[in-house]
């Protein structure tokens, strides 16, 4: 279950994919899944905003 300290990274690294015009870990990395399993938490409301690269 994701803690304080999850919610602070995710924020940054949210920033990040919105932002920027490539992906920043490849498929297979741990980092990769842990941000994927934070993009659908509440019902994917990460994934409200697309990356930059997908637009």
């Amino acid at each position: 279950m994701p803690d304080y300290s999850d919610y602070i990274l995710f924020g940054t690294f949210q920033w990040t994919r919105v932002v920027s015009l490539t992906a920043f870990w490849p498929p297979e990395n741990a980092l990769h899944r842990w941000f994927e399993e934070l993009l659908d938490a509440f019902d994917g409301m990460g994934r409200a905003q697309p990356p930059r690269s997908a637009l």
